[in-house]
């Protein structure tokens, strides 16, 4: 995930070895990591990564996507995911993130992903402190892709493994909030002004980046 400064300590939560077999056995392998470090790549072995400074909201994200966002504020990362997994450029993706169940972008999830509730409380490592340190709040893991039973399969003996949130899985999730899209138009991806807004904004700071970068 993105560490490099000026991001503070407390946003470091490297994934461990353990952890990253798991999301290679399900998806063959990371394409993109896109929200990185040099220092966690030792682990992640990512064919292409970002940190802070090259900026992977400003790229495309292309094939299979580990992404372990900064718990500050994860919403732009894992909306951009779901952006390039509409777009068709992210082919699969695992997800890593707080258990933040009232959030947003966590319900955005939640009704397109299969889920596991992590159990036990995930050892995050960082180099100064390589043998890990337990996270703060519980853990969840979220799929997106072509190979839901090996997800569940592989992921079931960490914790508790569920589909997509039922009785809207037929309906288009808002981008923002996650909830169900009741829109005429055919093309709508939000559930409500207030979140085509917030979108409108989330957009014209990732574009303003792209032309900084």
């Amino acid at each position: 995930m993105i560490t490099d400064p000026p991001i503070a300590s407390s946003d470091t939560w490297n994934t461990p070895a353990s952890f990253l077999e798991l999301v290679r056995a399900v998806m063959g392998g990371i394409d993109v990591d896109p929200a990185s470090n040099e220092d966690a790549q030792a682990v992640v072995h990512a064919a292409t990564f970002y940190t802070l400074a090259t900026n992977g909201l400003a790229r495309e994200w292309t094939g299979r996507v580990y992404l372990n966002p900064p718990y500050s504020d994860p919403s732009p990362l894992v909306l951009k995911l779901l952006g390039e997994l509409d777009a068709g450029r992210a082919t699969e993706a695992i997800v890593l993130v707080n258990a933040r169940t009232g959030s947003g972008w966590f319900q955005a999830l939640a009704v397109r992903a299969w889920r596991c509730d992590v159990r036990k409380r995930i050892k995050f490592w960082r180099p100064e402190r390589p043998e890990g340190s337990t996270g703060r709040t519980s853990s969840v893991a979220f799929y997106v892709g072509p190979h839901v039973r090996r997800f569940a399969r592989v992921f079931r003996p960490l914790g508790t493994v569920t589909s997509p949130a039922a009785g809207i899985r037929d309906k288009k999730p808002c981008a923002v909030c996650g909830g169900p899209v009741e829109a005429v138009r055919g093309d709508a991806v939000t559930c409500s002004d207030r979140c085509r807004k917030r979108l409108e904004r989330t957009r014209k700071k990732a574009a303003s980046a792209s032309m900084a970068a």
